[in-house]
């Protein structure tokens, strides 16, 4: 059977037949192959005076047109932000996760629970007997209005740690340092590469560059 020209099929070899031409892009010159000009205009390149394009299959698949007028354009991406590597994969990082939870362990308490010990300083005697945020317990020592239980001096020990559950919350998670009271975000670092392509098998695509000329119905 005569093909038609025009036609494009996978073809298992490196090579084109007779009246064939591989489906890489390349120009052709209008003069030797007016016919094949005539249907397939410069959709796929060239200048349209002297040379115009082959379609160029090579690592892409072919995809139906939404409409006669979109023939020939070309598109798609892994990712709208990312780069495809030459192998199929794409770099997903913390930015590209939807929105989720995760249980956590603590160190030191249990599932939910974070461990907290009051600071105190044993060596040295109360100081004041209002508290400040860069106090500790002291030795009590009794003033003349109220007993003084506030140290300024360093820290040395600690009162019996006490466990404290975390009650269930959306968005970030933060833990407390029980040293200066500074809040640290529990955060989650990394990223990891994916996959784009399904399995596949590579092959050229050749087109029929003398053929028979179809007629329109």
């Amino acid at each position: 059977m005569d093909a038609m020209l025009g036609m494009i099929i996978p073809w298992p070899m490196n090579w084109a037949p007779a009246d064939w031409a591989m489906c890489n892009g390349q120009l052709l010159p209008m003069q030797q192959y007016m016919a094949l000009y005539s249907l397939i205009g410069t959709v796929y390149g060239g200048d349209g005076k002297t040379t115009f394009g082959l379609p160029n299959l090579c690592g892409k698949f072919p995809m139906g047109a939404p409409n006669p007028g979109q023939i020939g354009q070309t598109g798609g991406a892994a990712s709208a932000t990312a780069t495809v590597t030459s192998t199929g994969s794409v770099t997903i990082g913390l930015t590209n996760l939807p929105a989720h939870s995760h249980g956590a362990t603590f160190t030191g308490g249990t599932s939910g629970s974070v461990s907290i010990a009051i600071p105190v300083d044993s060596d040295s005697n109360a100081t004041d007997s209002v508290p400040t945020t860069t106090m500790v317990l002291g030795k009590p020592v009794s003033g003349t209005v109220a007993v003084k239980a506030y140290s300024t001096g360093a820290q040395t020990d600690t009162l019996k740690p006490f466990d404290v559950t975390l009650p269930a919350a959306s968005g970030s998670v933060a833990t407390t340092n029980t040293g200066d009271g500074t809040a640290l975000p529990l955060t989650l670092t990394g990223s990891a590469n994916m996959a784009t392509l399904p399995p596949f098998v590579t092959m050229n695509f050749i087109i029929c560059v003398n053929g028979l000329y179809p007629s329109r119905p």
